[in-house]
């Protein structure tokens, strides 16, 4: 007869809470779009002061459409991911098309910007801009993985905790 350890006394931990990399990701996407808040605004006084003759001038209203919706549903988002809410992934993924929408008329200036551009500047500017897109999309990515990991441990944790977000629909029924 062979025998068998004794039980361990150790018993592992259930996880209640949000991983760190969806903790902090969430947290820092929350700054940033508070960041694009303030862009935002000086973005619309900018389009304010644009002739309509600019080139700059068809661009600038989903400049600032975009940047509304990457903060009207950034922050909320972000919140409701840090309170564990399944809505907030939803509100993230919107967050995610509107940066998209963000990202591809920041494309859209390049080549009316880079024509203002002079001399050394012009490769700068090149640079700086290419730089910038590389981060903003590596950003991007970066939060696409938050949202789809935060919704699995959202689920995860709401089956282990028991509790769901909406009663189930037989709360609502009402009997003639």
């Amino acid at each position: 007869m062979q025998m068998q350890p004794p039980p361990s006394p150790y018993v592992p931990a259930t996880r209640t809470g949000l991983s760190g990399f969806v903790k902090g990701f969430a947290i820092t996407d929350l700054v940033m779009c508070c960041i694009r808040a303030i862009v935002v605004m000086f973005s619309a006084i900018g389009w304010a002061s644009l002739s309509a003759d600019s080139e700059l001038y068809r661009t600038a209203p989903f400049e600032v459409f975009s940047g509304l919706g990457i903060v009207m549903l950034g922050v909320p988002g972000n919140i409701m991911i840090l309170m564990k809410k399944k809505v907030g992934c939803v509100l993230g993924w919107g967050n995610v098309i509107f940066t998209c929408i963000s990202i591809g008329v920041a494309v859209w200036q390049i080549p009316m910007l880079h024509r203002l551009q002079t001399g050394p500047a012009a490769a700068g500017f090149v640079g700086g801009t290419v730089l910038g897109l590389v981060v903003r999309l590596a950003l991007l990515i970066v939060y696409i993985m938050v949202v789809a990991r935060a919704a699995k441990e959202i689920d995860a944790l709401s089956q282990a905790q028991g509790i769901a977000e909406m009663p189930p629909a037989s709360v609502y029924a009402t009997r003639p």
